[in-house]
Formats: C-alpha cells, sequence, structure tokens
C-alpha cells in the first residue's frame, strides 16, 4: 500500500538532484564547450543504467560479473551518489560559460530556451497527463487486490476502490511534484536569462540563483529528514524501558554474559542490546560467517550447544496468550572462555559447519585441518585442575588469565577475526586459530600465565600516518602559496 509505484525493491526515499540543477544539466549539455562534458555525460548515463539493476540486466550483470569488487554493494541504486555529483558539476560549467560571455547572446537565449522546453515541458506533461508515461500500478498490483479482496471479507468491488484510491493518490502526488518542478525550472529560467540578457547583474542573478536551488533541494529534503526525526537526549534515554526480566537479569553481577531473546526477531532486532549483550541484534553489513552460523544453526531449530559455545547464559520468551515475558537461565552456557579436552580436525568450512550439527563444545573444539600447523599434540593433556578465566572486557582488548599444569587447547567465546585482532602471552604475540566455525582458539603453554587479545589493525594505523602526512604537506604548500603571493605583491 505505499505511495512508490516503481520496481524499486524496499525502497524508502528517492535521490533528488533539483528541478534547477537538472535544466542547467541539460542546458550544459548544449552550451559546454570543454570535453569534461562527454565524460560528465557518458559517466552520469552509465551509472543510471547501472543503478537500474535488474531492471537493466544488459548493463548491470555486465560489472556484477566481470568488474573486481563491484559485487560487493549492497544496493546497486547507491552508486547514483555519483551521479548526484556528476549533475551539479555539469550545472556548474554552464553557469560558468554564461559568465564568460564567450558565446553570442541569442544563441545562449536559444539553448536557454531549449533546455527549459526540454526539462519544464516534460515536467508539464506529467503534471497535466501523469498516465502518459507511468501506470502507477506495482508489479504485485493484482496480489495487493487479491489481499485487499480477503481482508474486506471477499468484497471484490470494495477492495478495488481501496486499490484504485491509491492509485489516484500516486497520481495526485506525481501532479504536485511535476508542477512544483515546472515553477521552479520558469523561475530559474528566468534567472539565468535576465543575467544573460544584462536585465539582472551577476551578484544578484547568482544570489537568486542559489537561493532558488536552496529553496528547492530544502523543502524536499525535509520530507525525509525534519524535526520529526529528532528527538531529545531524554526522550532518547527512555526510548527502551527495561522489562522485568530484564532488571532481573541486569542484577546478574557478572556483565560478560549474552541473551538470548526470543520474545523478538532476534537476528533483526537490535532492542535487546540496549540492555544487554546478546548473541543477536541487526546491522546492515554482516559477517559474513556469523550470518552462515545463524542460517544454518538457528533458522530451522535452534542448536543447543551453539548457544552454550556463545555463552547465552540467560534466554527470554514471550507467552503467546497473555503476552507476559519470561526468563530462563542456561545452565550449560561455556562462559568467556573455557579449557577443552581435546581436538577434532575436518578438512574445511563445510564439514566444520557439520560437526557443530552436534558435538559437546564443552570438552572438544572442532578445528579446520588448516589450523594443524599451530597445534601440538604431542604436548596436549587434559587436566581438571586446568582453568581460564576473562579478567576485564574491552571492545577492543580483552584480558584472561589462566593455570594449567600441562599445554592445553582453549576456546574464547569471542568470534575470530583475524584481520587486526592479535593474541599475546604475557605481552609477547603468539598464534591462534579459529575453532567451532566462529570462534577463536589457542595452544596455551603450561604454567600461570596472562593472555590478552588486542585489536591493531595495521590499515587504521597505516591511514593515521597517510592522514597526518598529507595534512603537512597540504599545510606546508599552503604557506609556500602564501608566502609566494606574498613575496609577488611586495616585488610589484
Amino acid at each position: 500500500m505505499q505511495q512508490y509505484w516503481g520496481e524499486k525493491p524496499s525502497t524508502s526515499g528517492g535521490y533528488y538532484f533539483g528541478s534547477i540543477v537538472c535544466f542547467l544539466f541539460v542546458f550544459g549539455l548544449f552550451i559546454v564547450r570543454s570535453r569534461l562534458k562527454w565524460w560528465i555525460l557518458a559517466t552520469t548515463v552509465l551509472f543510471i543504467l547501472l543503478s537500474f539493476g535488474r531492471n537493466f540486466p544488459l548493463v548491470s550483470d555486465l560489472f556484477f560479473d566481470y568488474f573486481p569488487l563491484y559485487n560487493k554493494f549492497r544496493a546497486v541504486e547507491s552508486i547514483l551518489a555519483v551521479v548526484g555529483l556528476m549533475v551539479p558539476i555539469l550545472a556548474f560549467l554552464a553557469i560558468k560559460e554564461t559568465q564568460e560571455g564567450q558565446i553570442d547572446q541569442k544563441i545562449l537565449v536559444k539553448k536557454l530556451t531549449w533546455s527549459a522546453g526540454i526539462t519544464g515541458g516534460f515536467a508539464l506533461i506529467v503534471a497535466l497527463i501523469p498516465t502518459l508515461f507511468f501506470s502507477f500500478k506495482t508489479e504485485n498490483h493484482a496480489q495487493i487486490v487479491q489481499a485487499l479482496t480477503q481482508a474486506v471479507q471477499n468484497n471484490a468491488g470494495v477492495a478495488q476502490k481501496i486499490a484504485n484510491a491509491l492509485i489516484e493518490d500516486r497520481i495526485s502526488i506525481a501532479r504536485a511534484d511535476a508542477l512544483r518542478s515546472f515553477l521552479f525550472i520558469v523561475v530559474g529560467f528566468g534567472i539565468v536569462w535576465a543575467f544573460i540578457t544584462k536585465k539582472m547583474n551577476m551578484q544578484l542573478a547568482f544570489g537568486l540563483l542559489a537561493l532558488a536551488v536552496l529553496i528547492d533541494m530544502w523543502q524536499v529534503d525535509r520530507r525525509y529528514l525534519n524535526n520529526k526525526n529528532f528527538e531529545s537526549k531524554s526522550a532518547l534515554a527512555n526510548y527502551f524501558q527495561p522489562r522485568d526480566v530484564d532488571n532481573f537479569i541486569m542484577a546478574d553481577k557478572d556483565p560478560n554474559f549474552r541473551v538470548y531473546d526470543q520474545s523478538i526477531n532476534t537476528f533483526q532486532d537490535a532492542s535487546t542490546s540496549s540492555f544487554h549483550k546478546t548473541i543477536g541484534g541487526y546491522h546492515a553489513a554482516k559477517l559474513k560467517r556469523y550470518d552462515e552460523l545463524i542460517q544454518n544453526q538457528f533458522s530451522k531449530s535452534v542448536n543447543q550447544d551453539v548457544l552454550d559455545m556463545l555463552n547465552a547464559k540467560y534466554f527470554i520468551t514471550q507467552d503467546p496468550q497473555n503476552g507476559s515475558y519470561k526468563m530462563s537461565r542456561n545452565t550449560t552456557a561455556l562462559g568467556n572462555a573455557w579449557i577443552v579436552k581435546g581436538v577434532q580436525f575436518v578438512k574445511n568450512s563445510d564439514e566444520e559447519m557439520k560437526a557443530i550439527n552436534s558435538f559437546d563444545p564443552k570438552n572438544e573444539a572442532i578445528v579446520d585441518e588448516q589450523y594443524k600447523k599451530l597445534i601440538d599434540t604431542t604436548r596436549l593433556g587434559a587436566d581438571p585442575t586446568a582453568f581460564i578465566k576473562m579478567e576485564n572486557y574491552h571492545p577492543d582488548h580483552i584480558e584472561y588469565s589462566y593455570s594449567a599444569p600441562r599445554d592445553a587447547i582453549a576456546v574464547f567465546s569471542e568470534i575470530y577475526y583475524d584481520k587486526g585482532w592479535n593474541m599475546y602471552v604475557d605481552g609477547k604475540e603468539k598464534p591462534y586459530f579459529r575453532a567451532d566455525y566462529v570462534l577463536r582458539a589457542a595452544q596455551l603453554e603450561a604454567g600461570n600465565h596472562k593472555v590478552e587479545f588486542k585489536f591493531e589493525p595495521k590499515s587504521y594505523y597505516l591511514g593515521e600516518k597517510i592522514s597526518l602526512t598529507g595534512s603537512i604537506l597540504l599545510l606546508g604548500f599552503l604557506g609556500f602559496a602564501f608566502y609566494t603571493e606574498n613575496k609577488k605583491k611586495k616585488a610589484a
């Protein structure tokens, strides 16, 4: 029942470049003499075609299959951000051409009229005859009518009236915006025409044009970001209120456990994170390996062994009858880290996933054969007195202490991510490996020692150095330019 009627799934807003900006873009295609114009036009057309995605697979599939990293985009339409840069650049170049005055006034006025006729004419046609270009029906319009019919007790007539009313609403919205765009194009045309024909000086014309563009953009922008989108700090603090079960769980003096909240869509809802560390939550960019764990171990049925290794200490459920919440404690949760008795090697990740379908995470670790060189099984020995515990937790620095009479394999209930996370034993960097598909594990030498995991991504520190160097060079160039300019003025 949404107002949008196109074929873009899950849309939440359009890309608006501005009516006047689009008008000046077309004007630029007529008058800009720089070769840059053709690069801008080619880029704009190509990226608009790419943004169509499956609606224009001829171009989209080509890039998706053969251009490196293109398939990493979450949404193909995000490439329109580049178009949003190209269109205003050509619009600015068009204004620059009129300012320089190297093109005959009559030619400029003629080209300006053509540009206004193309953009304004299209807007006027949509305002007067909107159904000439658009049907205002979604791809699943028939299914919507069918669903409405069922909702109104199989009254097909009423359902059709509702569907028709929705279409009329869409037509009304299109008409209103098209007429609005037409009026802004007329205003833009009038200002540029007055400047070209010397009826308005440059400062006034450019000032009015900038104001008109600002008003045009501001009005549309406020549809998506306005006062209703902002909350006071005090209101945000009370946005999520703890339930009785939350208060009970928060009374646990050990804060380093996780909660499995089954009263919500666990892996699509982050509300529980307001009060607890959870095994769920939501983020648009997901860790692929953890997402695979969710799909394989939680989508069809819940794997208790996996809950244990993720240290899910508490479960929250909701009674479907009265809506009340219940909390239960998972007595088999394995904690933040534990020492296993043995290791089971598997050939690859697929075998690793199969192995954790049913295993004893407390006593064995499932390890890919690629990490076999990091484990010396001849030195391992199960000892009931061995233990490991977390001493301090910070998102980028975790500390443990352990005691083991012999070398032991420890599994840490933290996601394995070797691109930045380093392990240290008594301050010396040591290797670690992946176990149980997603967790960290390491062979620890006998004795009483301190283990630390620190997040130290080399790319971040390298970026910091590059940024600092760039800033120093920029300041140096600015200082040199200022010195040179000052010297020229003194010489003159």
